[in-house]
């Protein structure tokens, strides 16, 4: 292994940034010859559009099971019996079980969504799936209800046996159906069970399933594409390409804000056999013992996967063993239970007292949040000896020095912890990297579960007020959409725009996840590094796909909305801060100096794999409504400059002078658009029920006035404050660009668009069905297109300005289908849409979506 110490990294990297930030891609820019001013690389002025996970129903795979969810893994309690053979020590290299299972209960597999079959693929219709595999097995799914469910085209089909109305069988089958099942005209979730392997040699393991739809005649549909190696479904491209967007941001689909993956050596390949699950990036581990202090064996090498248990723990290694007993006595289960009083009993004991019956027993280990008074129990763990029901003592090394109990935020949970190989236990805690794991409620087991070792963070202490690194992180992703397909996507893309004869290029956009190997981590191997190692990937090829088209450039950005402490679904930026107070000391919630470091060693140490190129772009992330209009002072403002805590810190090898935008190219926001939360709940005129009252024409309206509604719905966005368009696409937009202008940057967008919900609760009120039809006429009406595109020119109309974006088409806001929306309401609302209407596929787009189209031609 090449490995470099931390000192060797620093001495090199100097060099290195010396060289770098001459160039105008390291922020010192090229001056004009003829003007003597500023050469700014201009971004394209066309929108971003990101692309959603394993879960997104734009049918963008001709495979749809490739990156279907869960596929592909163990089914319910599968492989999870006290005598079962686990899991990951039955699959290759490749996710594959390849020896007979000796289970009783043998069943993997995964799902997919496809369309309803009002839509797509009905007997009659001409439109038809295949199905095939290579080996032998049985897959069926629980859905199909009646015998026509899978109407199978016998003519054209081959080498298999449909066992009933959702099973078939076969050895290479070649299976051709129309597929007759419905929800209410919404996506379908297909549960797919495979069993019953054959076991006459490996190649008769099944292997390669696939599921994709095909015409009428042989190669027809998407059969055509398929056979020739293409990934991604023609309609689904010509969809993008109409829209031709700057860039796709792979944030959604390359881990998602939790995105746990570090080392590079475990990142998941196009091979596997699927892309939603990454089985075999861990050593082969057997089961946990214990309940809540739990152990594990160390690793057993099995041909396919010979990784061994680290002598040592090392950070970023991965575990993926069964849990074998679920967490029990749940002390303080979500956020930890108060604690009325804790009182020094003698020298080394507490009593502590509980604010409610605490339900442990003498012997559970419990651990303290103490933020003041008594610190040196925050994150201490001990043994309980129960007294009674709200009361039990503990054992501290001494109780010398202990100042009076304070009651303000003190918490107690059950406290849980791993030993894997006899190596030392250590705490679990969730994907913030600072919470014990079952302050939040997570049942850890039983189970399958992958956790995944971080020295740079620490959530225990010896009960002295020193703190213990290194922890068990769970409940991150370790799989995202691979490398190669990500570059793939783009490449097929500009095919299509090379056929059309205009449009492109759409460059590709990757977040690199916060706990992402770089050169300033513990155990650090250059092979490991995450940020050089996906850029050389994409740029070059591997694994027998291409490098990413001569005509794009990749952008980079470290994470995704470091600013955002919404709960667990943003927990990176709370990780991060943990991580910063652990290297600086403190326990504040600071979300800029650590992200502005790993940022910027991102930018050096792909440098320094790939020299200064115009081809790679560094994009440093920020908050669009952060402390009002102005760049000055603001929290964007120490993104860009360095707090003193970047500036001053040793791993800042560039100096004090150099500020964390230097080493990057683009600065981005996210100005979503909404109303004024007054808006919601204000009564009688100007507010929102009666807005939708005219727009439905019910009391006090004798009539519908839509166009009147939906002007004064549109009105409130342009309110000069908040997350309004005059606010933002004016007084904020206008300074930050002046701003980014004169450091020799360019402000773009990462994400955008409307940001109010059409249907639940909004700032209190809830969303009634008819003014869920009014939000959706909102959306599905001229005006908010005109409004909308009136933005994007104010935007563009900015010096430094480029690349407005949108979140996605079809998930999570339904920016572009709304419509979809009402179906969704009327047939149970399953939170699931796609953009089919009246059985034709990408009709259901609004005006929006042909105003973002028309806006983004003609430009760069």
């Amino acid at each position: 292994m090449d490995t470099l110490t931390r000192r060797a990294f620093v001495k090199t990297s100097c060099a290195v940034a010396a060289a770098t930030l001459s160039a105008s891609s390291s922020g010192v820019e090229e001056v004009n010859a003829a003007t003597g001013a500023p050469d700014y690389d201009a971004p394209s002025q066309r929108c971003v559009i990101n692309v959603q996970g394993s879960f997104a129903t734009d049918y963008a795979f001709i495979n749809h099971l490739r990156y279907g969810p869960s596929c592909f893994g163990p089914v319910g309690q599968a492989f999870t019996g006290k005598s079962d053979v686990t899991w990951p020590s039955l699959i290759d290299s490749q996710g594959y079980p390849d020896r007979v299972i000796p289970n009783a209960i043998q069943s993997w597999g995964g799902g997919c969504y496809l369309p309803d079959s009002v839509n797509y693929g009905a007997t009659g219709s001409g439109q038809f799936y295949a199905l095939r595999w290579k080996g032998s097995a049985t897959i069926g799914t629980s859905r199909a209800d009646s015998n026509t469910f899978f109407d199978v085209d016998v003519s054209r089909s081959k080498n298999y046996r449909k066992i009933n109305s959702g099973t078939f069988s076969g050895h290479d089958p070649y299976i051709v159906f129309n597929f007759n099942g419905t929800n209410g005209g919404l996506p379908v979730l297909m549960g797919w069970v495979i069993s019953a392997m054959g076991s006459g040699g490996t190649s008769n393991f099944p292997r390669e399933f696939e599921l994709y739809r095909i015409g009428k005649t042989p190669g027809s549909g998407d059969e055509g594409d398929r056979n020739a190696g293409r990934i991604f479904r023609r309609a689904y491209l010509e969809n993008i390409a109409k829209l031709n967007p700057s860039a796709v941001r792979f944030m959604g689909a390359q881990g998602g804000n939790n995105d746990g993956q570090c080392r590079f050596e475990n990142r998941l390949l196009p091979s596997s056999v699927g892309w939603a699950a990454n089985w075999q990036a861990s050593p082969v581990y057997d089961r946990t013992s214990g309940t809540n202090i739990l152990t594990l064996p160390e690793a057993k090498p099995t041909r396919a996967n010979p990784r061994k248990t680290p002598v040592t723990m090392q950070h970023g290694e991965l575990v993926t063993c069964l849990v074998s007993n679920a967490t029990v006595r749940g002390v303080g289960a979500g956020n930890g239970m108060p604690i009325a009083n804790i009182t020094i009993v003698d020298g080394v004991t507490l009593e502590v007292t509980t604010a409610k019956p605490h339900g442990a027993n003498s012997g559970d280990f419990v651990q303290f949040g103490m933020w003041k008074g008594m610190v040196k129990l925050h994150y201490y763990a001990a043994a309980v000896n129960v007294i009674d029901a709200t009361r039990f003592t503990i054992e501290v090394p001494s109780t010398e020095g202990y100042p009076a109990f304070d009651p303000s935020n003190a918490r107690v949970w059950s406290y849980i912890s791993l030993n894997v190989a006899n190596r030392g236990a250590f705490p679990i805690c969730d994907a913030d990297g600072q919470t014990g794991v079952f302050a939040y409620g997570l049942n850890i087991g039983p189970g399958y579960r992958t956790f995944m070792f971080d020295k740079t963070i620490s959530t225990l202490q010896d009960g002295k007020g020193n703190r213990i690194p290194g922890v068990w992180v769970t409940r991150t992703s370790q799989s995202g959409l691979p490398l190669e397909i990500s570059t793939s996507y783009i490449n097929e893309l500009q095919d299509i725009y090379e056929a059309q004869g205009f449009g492109g290029p759409t460059h590709l956009w990757i977040n690199i996840g916060a706990f992402s190997m770089l050169s300033m981590d513990p155990d650090y191997d250059k092979n490991s590094n995450w940020a050089s190692g996906a850029a050389q990937v994409i740029l070059s090829g591997a694994n027998g796909y291409k490098g990413l088209h001569p005509r794009c450039k990749l952008f980079m950005e470290f994470s995704n909305e470091l600013w955002n402490l919404a709960g667990l679904a943003f927990a990176q930026g709370r990780y991060l801060s943990a991580r910063g107070n652990f290297h600086w000391g403190g326990s504040d919630l600071d979300v800029i100096s650590m992200y502005t470091l790993r940022s910027t060693y991102m930018c050096e140490d792909v440098r320094s794999v790939v020299g200064s190129t115009d081809r790679v772009k560094f994009v440093l992330g920020g908050w669009a409504n952060n402390s009002g209009a102005h760049f000055k002072n603001s929290g964007n403002a120490q993104r860009c400059l360095g707090t003193a805590r970047f500036l001053n810190d040793p791993l800042n090898i560039w100096g004090k002078s150099v500020p964390p935008i230097s080493h990057h190219d683009y600065f981005a926001i996210a100005p979503y658009l909404t109303v004024p939360g007054s808006y919601w709940n204000k009564k009688g005129t100007e507010g929102f029920a009666d807005d939708a009252a005219m727009y439905n024409g019910s009391t006090p309206y004798a009539a519908p006035d839509p166009s009147r509604a939906i002007d004064n719905f549109i009105a409130q966005l342009n309110i000069g404050s908040g997350q309004a368009g005059s606010f933002y696409y004016n007084a904020q937009v206008a300074d930050h660009a002046a701003a980014m202008q004169a450091l020799g940057k360019r402000l773009i967008q990462y994400e955008g668009g409307p940001d109010w919900p059409l249907f639940g609760s909004v700032y209190g009120h809830a969303i009634t069905r008819p003014e869920s039809d009014f939000l959706i006429g909102v959306l599905n009406g001229q005006q908010w297109a005109k409004t909308w595109m009136e933005c994007l020119k104010a935007w563009s109309s900015n010096p430094g300005f480029g690349m407005p974006a949108i979140l996605d088409l079809v998930l999570v806001r339904w920016t572009f289908i709304p419509a979809s929306v009402g179906l969704l309401l009327r047939h149970g609302g399953n939170n699931t849409v796609d953009a089919y209407a009246n059985r034709i596929e990408n009709a259901a787009f609004n005006p929006a979506f042909q105003a973002m189209c028309d806006y983004n031609k003609g430009r760069a």
